[in-house]
Parts: structure tokens; C-alpha cells; sequence
């Protein structure tokens, strides 16, 4: 469901921009952010497009991590959210600049696999950006270059995991919301009754490329169009 959780992250970040106050810049930012971070979930998947981008590297995230447990939860979720927002605090140390290194390259990686970018392009670039963006912050704004405000970091991180996770609890196997409290899954599946058998969303099925996906780009290109309106 890689292609349909990235429109949920752009069809989130274009209506926020329509109903807000977003200036281009910031609808800029969000765009090339929350996207990429509505696949981070799915680093406890040894086949997803997050879990994949650099090989075993990342690949060993879902030895340790069940699937749709501790990514797709609430806790979770505020887990990662409140480390990384901890860690813009103190971007000076070594050990928060790792992790926000490991934050945004995962994003940004998965987003240019999604994209179609492929290769050494594909791997280095994110990495290079995370890098300056978070270690060489100073030399590159002194540079001329447009700073990363790295304090919405933590909420790109946050809306785009949430929406990941709203996205799956619309299909039949649903999340574990509030794990590890209760494993009890939470799951608003789409049921219709055809020939006298029931119907549900099931993850790459043919309802979710033939209406999910199109319908995300319905909300995503109208509600860009309603944005740019408004600055004219």
C-alpha cells in the first residue's frame, strides 16, 4: 500500500494547506515531508518500501518490531514523535543528530523509491540531505541555502505516521491502537454484500487501485487547486 499511504500523507498536507494559512514555502516543506514519514510505519515489514531502501540495514528493523504493532499504535506513534522532538531540542548532540539523520533519510528514501528514483541517486541523496540539513545546518544557511526547520520535524513525523495508521484501519486486518495496553484491533473495513458474499479492503486489492488510490488524488488535486486560489 505504499502508493495509496504517500497520497494519504500529500491529500493531508493539501487539504491542511487549503483549510489553513500556508504560505508556498511551507506547503513546500510539508509536502516533501509528511509523505515520505507516512511510510515509516511499516519499517517492522521486511518488504515494504521503508524496510527495503537500504538492503539488511534497514531490512533489521522488522526483526525486531512486529508488524502492525509497535509503528501503528498510539503510544508508539507518541514514542517516536517525543524522541524526535527531543532530539530537535538538542541538535547539537551527537546522538540526537543520529537520530534525526536516521528520521529523515528514512523518509526521504522511501518517498524517491515511491517516486520511481531508483539507485546510487536514490541512496546517497537523502542521506547527503539529512546530513547537511541536521549536522551542517549553519554552514548551509550561511551558504545561501533555505534553512530546515527542524522543529517541524517532530509533527511531520507524527500527522504522517497517523495517517498511515488510519489508512490501514480501513482495511480488514485493522492496528492495534492502543498497543501495548490492548491488542485488540481496530479495524473500520468497507463490507458490501455481492452474490451473497462479503466484501472487504484487503491491502493491494483491486478496490483500493481502482477506487482508494484514484480517490486520493481527487482530494489531493482539488484541494491544491482550492489552496492556490487562495493566494491569488
Amino acid at each position: 500500500m505504499h502508493k495509496a499511504h504517500v497520497l494519504t500523507g500529500v491529500a493531508g498536507v493539501t487539504t491542511f494547506a487549503a483549510l489553513g494559512d500556508f504560505t508556498p514555502t511551507a506547503f513546500a516543506l510539508a509536502l516533501t515531508s509528511v509523505p515520505g514519514f507516512t511510510l515509516l510505519p511499516d519499517i517492522d515489514h521486511a518488504r515494504s518500501m521503508v524496510s527495503s531502501t537500504y538492503g539488511f540495514l534497514t531490512r533489521g528493523f522488522s526483526l525486531l518490531l512486529g508488524h502492525r504493532r509497535e509503528t501503528h499504535s498510539f503510544p508508539g506513534i507518541a514514542v517516536i514523535g517525543l524522541a524526535t522532538w527531543f532530539a530537535t531540542l538538542y541538535a547539537d548532540n551527537i546522538v540526537a543528530q543520529v537520530w534525526l539523520v536516521l528520521i529523515l533519510t528514512l523518509g526521504w528514501a522511501a518517498l524517491l523509491r515511491t517516486l520511481g528514483v531508483k539507485g546510487w541517486f536514490a541512496d546517497l541523496l537523502p542521506i547527503a540531505a539529512a546530513v547537511v540539513v541536521v549536522c551542517y545546518r549553519d554552514e548551509w544557511v550561511a551558504a545561501g541555502g533555505s534553512p530546515y526547520p527542524l522543529e517541524f520535524l517532530p509533527v511531520a513525523v507524527v500527522l504522517g505516521m497517523l495517517l498511515h495508521v488510519a489508512g490501514d484501519c480501513l482495511t480488514n486486518s485493522g492496528c492495534p491502537l492502543w498497543w501495548p495496553f490492548s491488542k485488540k484491533r481496530t479495524a473500520f473495513s468497507y463490507r458490501l454484500r455481492r452474490k451473497g458474499k462479503k466484501r472487504s479492503i484487503r491491502t493491494n486489492s483491486k478496490f483500493e487501485h481502482r477506487v482508494v488510490v484514484p480517490f486520493l488524488w481527487l482530494i489531493s488535486i482539488s484541494t491544491s487547486v482550492l489552496w492556490a486560489s487562495g493566494l491569488a
